[in-house]
Protein backbone atom coordinates (compact mmCIF):
# COMPACT_ATOMS: atom_id res chain seq x y z
CA UNK A 1 0.00 0.00 0.00
CA UNK A 2 1.03 3.33 -0.38
CA UNK A 3 0.82 4.04 3.32
CA UNK A 4 3.35 1.54 3.94
CA UNK A 5 6.16 4.15 1.74
CA UNK A 6 6.28 7.08 4.65
CA UNK A 7 6.77 3.72 7.64
CA UNK A 8 9.41 2.35 5.18
CA UNK A 9 11.02 5.66 5.53
CA UNK A 10 10.99 5.88 9.00
CA UNK A 11 12.58 1.93 9.19
CA UNK A 12 15.27 2.76 6.57
CA UNK A 13 16.17 5.88 9.36
CA UNK A 14 15.79 4.05 11.90
CA UNK A 15 17.61 1.12 11.42
CA UNK A 16 20.76 3.19 10.36
CA UNK A 17 20.69 4.97 13.89
CA UNK A 18 20.80 1.47 15.56
CA UNK A 19 23.82 1.00 13.33
CA UNK A 20 25.32 4.69 14.70
CA UNK A 21 23.29 6.10 17.70
CA UNK A 22 20.15 6.61 19.54
CA UNK A 23 17.64 7.58 17.46
CA UNK A 24 15.34 10.28 18.70
CA UNK A 25 11.33 10.46 17.89
CA UNK A 26 9.43 13.44 18.61
CA UNK A 27 5.75 14.83 17.29
CA UNK A 28 2.33 14.40 17.83
CA UNK A 29 -0.64 12.08 17.04
CA UNK A 30 -4.31 13.22 17.10
CA UNK A 31 -7.54 10.87 16.44
CA UNK A 32 -11.19 12.14 15.64
CA UNK A 33 -14.39 10.31 14.19
CA UNK A 34 -17.05 11.80 12.76
CA UNK A 35 -20.26 10.50 12.77
CA UNK A 36 -23.92 11.70 11.94
CA UNK A 37 -27.40 9.67 11.00
CA UNK A 38 -30.33 11.13 9.01
CA UNK A 39 -34.32 10.68 9.54
CA UNK A 40 -34.06 7.60 7.46
CA UNK A 41 -31.92 6.06 9.93
CA UNK A 42 -28.55 5.91 7.59
CA UNK A 43 -25.86 6.07 9.13
CA UNK A 44 -22.10 6.90 8.65
CA UNK A 45 -18.98 7.25 10.24
CA UNK A 46 -15.65 8.23 9.30
CA UNK A 47 -12.24 7.90 11.46
CA UNK A 48 -9.24 10.61 10.74
CA UNK A 49 -5.67 9.48 12.06
CA UNK A 50 -3.22 12.47 11.90
CA UNK A 51 0.68 12.05 12.61
CA UNK A 52 3.21 15.28 12.57
CA UNK A 53 6.64 13.33 13.69
CA UNK A 54 10.15 14.00 13.27
CA UNK A 55 12.65 11.31 13.46
CA UNK A 56 16.31 11.85 13.93
CA UNK A 57 20.02 10.34 14.98
CA UNK A 58 20.96 11.67 18.80
CA UNK A 59 24.81 11.92 17.67
CA UNK A 60 23.97 13.62 13.78
CA UNK A 61 21.21 16.26 14.03
CA UNK A 62 22.11 17.05 10.70
CA UNK A 63 19.92 14.66 8.94
CA UNK A 64 16.48 14.15 9.96
CA UNK A 65 13.38 13.05 8.63
CA UNK A 66 9.97 15.08 8.79
CA UNK A 67 6.46 14.62 8.11
CA UNK A 68 2.57 15.00 8.35
CA UNK A 69 0.17 13.00 7.21
CA UNK A 70 -3.19 11.95 7.87
CA UNK A 71 -5.19 8.69 7.14
CA UNK A 72 -8.80 7.64 7.38
CA UNK A 73 -11.45 5.49 6.61
CA UNK A 74 -14.42 7.50 5.32
CA UNK A 75 -17.67 7.69 2.57
CA UNK A 76 -19.96 4.45 2.20
CA UNK A 77 -19.19 2.00 1.77
CA UNK A 78 -16.19 3.50 4.36
CA UNK A 79 -12.51 3.01 2.40
CA UNK A 80 -9.34 3.71 3.66
CA UNK A 81 -7.43 7.24 1.83
CA UNK A 82 -4.13 9.23 2.69
CA UNK A 83 -3.24 12.98 2.65
CA UNK A 84 0.26 13.64 3.04
CA UNK A 85 0.85 17.12 3.59
CA UNK A 86 4.64 16.90 3.51
CA UNK A 87 7.14 14.20 4.10
CA UNK A 88 10.96 15.02 3.25
CA UNK A 89 14.34 14.17 4.32
CA UNK A 90 16.60 17.42 5.41
CA UNK A 91 20.19 17.40 5.52
CA UNK A 92 22.48 20.57 6.60
CA UNK A 93 25.85 20.19 5.53
CA UNK A 94 28.95 20.44 8.42
CA UNK A 95 30.05 23.72 7.16
CA UNK A 96 26.72 25.45 7.58
CA UNK A 97 27.03 26.61 3.88
CA UNK A 98 24.19 24.46 2.40
CA UNK A 99 20.82 22.18 2.89
CA UNK A 100 18.70 20.19 0.79
CA UNK A 101 15.18 19.52 1.56
CA UNK A 102 14.01 15.83 -0.57
CA UNK A 103 10.71 14.97 -0.86
CA UNK A 104 7.10 16.54 -0.07
CA UNK A 105 7.38 19.95 0.90
CA UNK A 106 5.43 23.01 0.99
CA UNK A 107 7.61 26.45 -0.59
CA UNK A 108 7.50 30.04 0.36
CA UNK A 109 10.00 31.74 -1.15
CA UNK A 110 9.01 35.30 -2.95
CA UNK A 111 7.26 34.02 -6.22
CA UNK A 112 8.10 30.23 -5.43
CA UNK A 113 4.93 28.95 -3.25
CA UNK A 114 3.27 25.63 -3.30
CA UNK A 115 3.40 21.57 -2.45
CA UNK A 116 6.08 20.35 -4.45
CA UNK A 117 7.67 16.78 -4.19
CA UNK A 118 11.17 17.12 -5.37
CA UNK A 119 13.90 19.12 -4.07
CA UNK A 120 15.20 22.31 -2.72
CA UNK A 121 18.46 23.42 -1.88
CA UNK A 122 19.50 26.02 0.01
CA UNK A 123 23.33 27.49 -0.67
CA UNK A 124 25.37 30.62 1.60
CA UNK A 125 28.17 31.11 -0.50
CA UNK A 126 29.09 34.14 0.85
CA UNK A 127 28.17 36.18 4.27
CA UNK A 128 24.64 37.69 3.90
CA UNK A 129 23.44 36.11 0.59
CA UNK A 130 20.99 33.39 0.44
CA UNK A 131 19.97 31.30 -2.73
CA UNK A 132 17.15 28.59 -2.92
CA UNK A 133 17.20 26.34 -5.90
CA UNK A 134 14.03 24.04 -6.55
CA UNK A 135 13.30 21.81 -8.94
CA UNK A 136 10.37 19.15 -9.03
CA UNK A 137 6.51 18.04 -9.38
CA UNK A 138 3.46 19.37 -8.24
CA UNK A 139 1.66 17.38 -5.62
CA UNK A 140 -1.09 15.80 -6.43
CA UNK A 141 -4.17 18.65 -5.62
CA UNK A 142 -5.75 15.87 -2.90
CA UNK A 143 -2.51 15.43 -1.57
CA UNK A 144 -2.59 11.64 -1.96
CA UNK A 145 0.59 9.11 -1.48
CA UNK A 146 1.71 9.69 -5.52
CA UNK A 147 3.82 11.68 -7.27
CA UNK A 148 2.58 13.69 -10.40
CA UNK A 149 4.62 12.57 -13.68
CA UNK A 150 7.18 14.82 -14.50
CA UNK A 151 5.57 15.48 -18.31
CA UNK A 152 2.47 16.22 -16.36
CA UNK A 153 3.58 19.11 -14.20
CA UNK A 154 7.24 19.91 -13.13
CA UNK A 155 8.23 22.70 -11.29
CA UNK A 156 11.70 24.94 -11.67
CA UNK A 157 12.76 28.12 -9.28
CA UNK A 158 14.78 30.37 -7.64
CA UNK A 159 15.49 32.47 -5.44
CA UNK A 160 18.61 34.89 -4.31
CA UNK A 161 17.88 37.03 -0.91
CA UNK A 162 20.78 39.62 0.28
CA UNK A 163 20.46 41.69 3.50
CA UNK A 164 23.26 44.77 3.26
CA UNK A 165 22.41 46.50 6.52
CA UNK A 166 19.42 46.83 8.38
CA UNK A 167 18.07 49.69 6.27
CA UNK A 168 17.75 47.65 3.10
CA UNK A 169 16.75 44.22 2.42
CA UNK A 170 16.64 42.61 -1.28
CA UNK A 171 15.41 39.39 -2.52
CA UNK A 172 14.33 38.28 -6.37
CA UNK A 173 12.38 35.04 -7.36
CA UNK A 174 11.49 32.63 -10.76
CA UNK A 175 9.18 30.42 -10.88
CA UNK A 176 8.19 28.22 -13.89
CA UNK A 177 5.38 26.00 -14.13
CA UNK A 178 5.32 23.49 -17.14
CA UNK A 179 2.89 20.92 -18.40
CA UNK A 180 3.41 18.44 -21.90
CA UNK A 181 5.94 20.98 -22.81
CA UNK A 182 4.62 24.09 -22.52
CA UNK A 183 5.28 26.40 -19.41
CA UNK A 184 1.89 27.72 -18.56
CA UNK A 185 2.96 29.66 -15.32
CA UNK A 186 5.91 31.82 -15.32
CA UNK A 187 6.72 34.50 -12.65
CA UNK A 188 9.83 36.67 -11.65
CA UNK A 189 9.26 39.52 -8.58
CA UNK A 190 11.36 41.41 -6.80
CA UNK A 191 11.63 42.97 -3.14
CA UNK A 192 12.97 45.37 -0.92
CA UNK A 193 12.26 46.00 2.62
CA UNK A 194 14.03 47.48 5.79
CA UNK A 195 13.86 49.35 9.04
CA UNK A 196 15.16 53.03 8.73
CA UNK A 197 15.89 55.50 11.86
CA UNK A 198 14.53 52.33 14.06
CA UNK A 199 11.16 53.45 13.73
CA UNK A 200 9.73 53.16 10.10
CA UNK A 201 9.47 50.30 8.44
CA UNK A 202 9.00 49.84 4.30
CA UNK A 203 8.47 47.61 2.04
CA UNK A 204 7.82 47.14 -1.74
CA UNK A 205 7.21 43.97 -3.53
CA UNK A 206 6.64 43.72 -7.62
CA UNK A 207 6.04 40.22 -9.45
CA UNK A 208 5.54 40.05 -13.23
CA UNK A 209 3.54 37.57 -15.01
CA UNK A 210 5.96 36.50 -18.30
CA UNK A 211 3.38 34.48 -19.90
CA UNK A 212 0.72 37.87 -20.19
CA UNK A 213 3.57 40.69 -19.67
CA UNK A 214 1.41 42.14 -17.21
CA UNK A 215 2.17 42.72 -13.70
CA UNK A 216 0.63 39.80 -11.30
CA UNK A 217 0.92 41.67 -8.49
CA UNK A 218 2.17 44.46 -6.41
CA UNK A 219 2.55 45.76 -2.57
CA UNK A 220 4.04 48.92 -0.92
CA UNK A 221 3.76 48.89 2.53
CA UNK A 222 4.93 51.96 5.36
CA UNK A 223 4.66 51.64 9.04
CA UNK A 224 5.58 54.03 11.48
CA UNK A 225 6.28 53.31 15.23
CA UNK A 226 6.10 56.39 17.58
CA UNK A 227 6.46 55.59 21.69
CA UNK A 228 3.10 53.57 21.76
CA UNK A 229 1.64 54.52 18.86
CA UNK A 230 1.66 52.37 15.46
CA UNK A 231 0.40 54.16 12.39
CA UNK A 232 0.47 52.02 8.92
CA UNK A 233 -0.59 52.41 5.49
CA UNK A 234 -0.64 50.09 2.57
CA UNK A 235 -1.42 49.64 -1.34
CA UNK A 236 -2.38 46.41 -2.94
CA UNK A 237 -3.11 45.31 -6.93
CA UNK A 238 -3.75 41.82 -7.17
CA UNK A 239 -4.48 40.01 -10.53
CA UNK A 240 -5.74 36.12 -10.48
CA UNK A 241 -3.47 33.28 -9.12
CA UNK A 242 -5.69 30.45 -10.40
CA UNK A 243 -4.62 28.90 -13.57
CA UNK A 244 -6.75 28.74 -16.77
CA UNK A 245 -7.15 24.94 -16.79
CA UNK A 246 -7.61 25.29 -13.11
CA UNK A 247 -10.76 22.99 -11.31
CA UNK A 248 -11.14 26.53 -9.92
CA UNK A 249 -12.13 28.81 -12.79
CA UNK A 250 -15.78 27.63 -12.02
CA UNK A 251 -15.56 30.44 -10.02
CA UNK A 252 -15.23 34.34 -10.86
CA UNK A 253 -11.76 35.49 -10.23
CA UNK A 254 -11.77 39.56 -10.22
CA UNK A 255 -8.54 41.72 -10.20
CA UNK A 256 -8.37 44.10 -7.42
CA UNK A 257 -6.82 47.10 -5.84
CA UNK A 258 -6.77 47.84 -2.12
CA UNK A 259 -5.38 50.31 0.08
CA UNK A 260 -5.43 50.04 3.92
CA UNK A 261 -4.32 52.32 6.63
CA UNK A 262 -5.32 52.47 10.47
CA UNK A 263 -3.65 53.04 13.68
CA UNK A 264 -2.83 51.29 16.68
CA UNK A 265 -2.18 52.29 20.81
CA UNK A 266 -0.32 50.37 23.20
CA UNK A 267 -2.71 50.95 26.66
CA UNK A 268 -0.78 48.96 29.05
CA UNK A 269 -1.35 45.48 28.45
CA UNK A 270 -3.69 46.08 25.91
CA UNK A 271 -3.51 46.97 21.93
CA UNK A 272 -6.32 49.04 20.76
CA UNK A 273 -6.59 49.55 16.95
CA UNK A 274 -8.83 51.14 14.31
CA UNK A 275 -8.08 50.22 10.35
CA UNK A 276 -9.74 51.01 7.33
CA UNK A 277 -9.71 49.06 3.80
CA UNK A 278 -10.86 50.19 1.08
CA UNK A 279 -11.10 48.25 -1.88
CA UNK A 280 -11.91 48.46 -6.11
CA UNK A 281 -12.54 45.95 -8.01
CA UNK A 282 -11.57 45.52 -11.62
CA UNK A 283 -15.63 45.91 -12.61
CA UNK A 284 -16.36 49.35 -10.97
CA UNK A 285 -17.35 47.94 -7.81
CA UNK A 286 -15.90 49.09 -4.34
CA UNK A 287 -16.15 48.19 -0.47
CA UNK A 288 -15.30 49.87 2.41
CA UNK A 289 -14.21 48.25 5.74
CA UNK A 290 -13.70 49.40 8.72
CA UNK A 291 -12.14 47.77 11.86
CA UNK A 292 -12.13 48.82 15.11
CA UNK A 293 -10.06 46.11 17.84
CA UNK A 294 -8.92 45.29 21.03
CA UNK A 295 -6.18 42.75 22.22
CA UNK A 296 -4.12 41.49 24.64
CA UNK A 297 -2.00 38.29 25.51
CA UNK A 298 -5.34 36.63 26.07
CA UNK A 299 -6.83 37.33 22.57
CA UNK A 300 -8.74 39.80 20.36
CA UNK A 301 -12.13 41.48 20.41
CA UNK A 302 -12.62 43.06 17.04
CA UNK A 303 -15.85 44.71 15.13
CA UNK A 304 -16.42 44.90 11.51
Amino acid sequence: MKKLFICCLFMVVSQYGLLTAQVKFSGMTQSSIYTWENFDEAQLIDYYQHINARVSLESYRDLYVKTYFRFGRTGDPAEWNERVYNAYLNFLSPCRKWDARLGRQFVYSGVMNGTVDGIMLNMRPIKHLLVKLLAGMEAPVDRALELTPWSDGNVLGAFAGYKVVEAFNFAASYVQKTRSDDIYWQLAGASFSGNVFNNLYYQAQYEHNLKTSQYQAMRYRLNYFLAKWNIFAEYNSQRPRIYEDSFFQIFEQTAFNQIRSGVGYQAGNYNVGLHDVYTMYEKDESTNQIHATISSSYGMIGLL
